[in-house]
């Protein structure tokens, strides 16, 4: 028999709205670290799944910014982070991608608004570490803090043992022994933090460097020609193998590279092209044009945003693309059936059938065969 499948449009990341920073939430914050974990993103095959939905990643980097002058954190105080939440749920993002670890209010804010973190660990990356005890040490206690900090907090999406290890050090200490150090990383993030996903992120002058225990393969690419980031990335889905692949980073500089409304044009390209080429999220490199190293300010211009918080053209661009992802095709896709083949099936039928409700595809048939089941399958 043929049932008739209807596409449910939903939200993806429903959150709660949008509250103040309190002395309370961030005491809460520090009482649910110790809390058995819930509602985490979860990898599911190919993909990632928030609950019983499917979640893609929409994400923005954050950060680095300058130190406070009283704390040394890299981060605005908590009324102006809560200002960028505001944009950044506007903006449609789901997720935020930070360079340092964080103190537990900022987790509690993301958490509050329903958004999620991609934590990446800093440490001596540039340094020979595989031949120095000393900074490979550091990494791993730089690893293993940021894990029992923030690893088993709700907000967090995942951590990043590692963000674009030189292609040098990789080439002098060895492809193998530097995969092995990562993949040791990875194993002390799970040592703490047993529920949290764990990656590390390459690029393509590693792209050869692996690691076997990450839960999904992290890129940044910075490809502007379209056909060219579509071949790569296609690419990149068989280096990914059977995991998920993310986008990491790919953003365009607005003061050297491009005007802003030819960064607003290359990023719906490109954005859209990745969602068409199958990733399971990608960020935008970066949210605000407010960017140091240190505490040196860059005179980068990748930001969605200026510096004042005034919007380029790319935030309405990307607002758009974030509202389709994943699926942001303007072509129009073929009528597709889902064929579910039973012999009794009865304890499963129901719930299967109902979950292709939760299908997001715009044209699509479900047709039921029952190979003569003798129980209660019809």
């Amino acid at each position: 028999m043929s049932i008739a499948a209807e596409t449910v449009s939903r939200s993806e990341n429903a959150s709660p709205g949008l509250a103040s920073p309190t002395a309370t939430s961030v005491s809460a914050g520090r009482q649910r670290a110790t809390e058995p974990v819930s509602n985490r993103v979860r990898r599911d095959g190919k993909f990632f799944r928030l609950g019983d939905q499917k979640f893609t990643v929409k994400g923005v980097t954050y950060g680095s910014f300058k130190p406070g002058q009283d704390d040394g954190i890299p981060l605005p105080s908590p009324e102006d982070v809560l200002r960028d939440i505001r944009l950044i749920k506007e903006l449609g993002a789901n997720t935020l991608r930070i360079y340092n670890t964080p103190p537990a209010w900022f987790c509690d804010l993301i958490h509050e608004h329903g958004l999620k973190l991609l934590l990446d660990v800093s440490w001596g990356k540039h340094f020979v570490f595989t031949q120095d005890k000393k900074v490979a040490d550091d990494a791993r206690d730089r690893v293993r803090k940021a894990a029992k900090a923030c690893g088993n907090h709700p907000a967090l999406f995942a951590i990043s043992v590692a963000n674009e290890i030189p292609p040098e050090i990789v080439r002098y200490g060895g492809a193998v022994h530097v995969g092995a150090f990562v993949d040791e990383l990875v194993g002390i993030v799970r040592s703490e933090a047993a529920d949290c996903l764990v990656t590390f992120a390459s690029f393509p002058s590693t792209e050869y460097l692996a690691s076997p225990e990450v839960d999904f393969v992290t890129f940044n690419v910075y490809l502007h020609d379209e056909n060219a980031m579509r071949n790569y990335l296609c690419r990149l889905q068989h280096v990914a193998g059977e995991k998920p692949l993310l986008l990491g980073e790919y953003g365009i500089d607005t003061s050297r590279e491009k005007s802003e409304e030819e960064q607003a044009a290359l990023l719906g390209r490109q954005f859209g092209a990745a969602f068409d080429e199958g990733v399971a999220g990608a960020f935008v490199f970066s949210f605000t044009d407010d960017w140091y190293v240190h505490d040196w300010q860059a005179d980068w211009h990748f930001g969605l945003v200026r510096a004042d918080r005034s919007k380029k053209p790319a935030f309405a661009v990307m607002r758009d693309v974030f509202a389709k992802a994943p699926q942001t095709t303007s072509l129009k896709l073929p009528k597709v059936s889902v064929i579910v083949c039973s012999y009794n099936g009865a304890s499963t039928t129901e719930s299967c059938l109902r979950s292709m409700r939760r299908i997001r595809y715009p044209d699509f048939e479900v047709v039921f065969v029952d190979d003569g089941s003798t129980d209660r399958t019809q």
